[in-house]
C-alpha cells in the first residue's frame, strides 16, 4: 500500500492518529509528548508550513501540531546562499525535508508565482486562488524591509515572514543570480 493508498479504517482515524503513522513512517521522534488529539496538523516545516502553523496557534482555544521529517537547518552552508548548490541531494535535502523546507536549500530566495499564474488557476476551476485573491494574504504574511519595496502595494510589513536583501553582495553571486 502506497502512502496516498488510504483505506476506509485509515480515513476515520483520528488526526492524531495520522499524526502518529506519520512519524512512525519517517522514523521521527517527538521533543515533547503528543496530545490525544489536535485541532490542526500541519505537515511540513517549510516557511509556508511554519508561517499557517504560528497563524492557526494565535488562538490559545486551539491546539497545533506541526511535522516535519527532516532535519534541524544547523549545517553552516544553508545561510550561504553561494553554497546552496552543495546542499541539493547532500544529507541535508531530503527531498526539501529539513527546517525551513526549500527556503533552507534554495539559496534563501523568496519568490512567489507570477499574477497570470494565479489568474490561469482561477480560470481553470480554482475559485479563490486569483491573484486578487491571494494577494492580501501575501501582504499580510510578510514582513518586508527592502526599502524600495516597503511602501510598495505589492508587499507587506509586520508578517511572519521575514524578507531581507542580503547583507553583502560576493561577486560569484552576481554570476549566479
Amino acid at each position: 500500500m502506497g502512502l496516498l493508498d488510504f483505506s476506509p479504517a485509515l480515513m476515520s482515524a483520528s488526526a492524531a492518529t495520522l499524526a502518529v503513522i506519520y512519524m512512525y513512517l519517517y522514523k521521527l521522534k517527538p521533543k515533547k509528548p503528543l496530545n490525544p488529539s489536535y485541532d490542526y496538523i500541519v505537515i511540513g516545516a517549510g516557511s509556508a508550513g511554519c508561517v499557517v502553523a504560528a497563524r492557526l496557534s494565535e488562538d490559545p482555544t486551539k491546539t497545533v501540531l506541526l511535522l516535519e521529517a527532516g532535519q534541524e537547518a544547523d549545517d553552516h552552508r544553508i545561510s550561504v546562499p553561494d553554497a546552496s548548490p552543495t546542499l541539493q541531494q547532500s544529507d541535508v535535502d531530503w527531498n526539501y525535508q529539513v527546517l525551513g523546507g526549500c527556503s533552507s536549500v534554495n539559496a534563501m530566495i523568496y519568490m512567489r508565482g507570477h499574477k497570470a499564474d494565479y489568474d490561469s488557476w482561477e480560470k481553470l476551476g480554482a475559485v479563490g486562488w486569483g491573484w486578487d485573491d491571494v494577494l492580501p494574504y501575501f501582504l499580510k504574511s510578510e514582513n518586508n524591509t527592502i526599502p524600495n519595496q516597503v511602501s510598495s502595494p505589492y508587499h507587506g510589513a509586520g508578517g511572519p515572514l521575514t524578507v531581507t536583501e542580503r547583507p553583502y553582495t560576493c561577486d560569484m553571486s552576481l554570476q549566479f543570480v
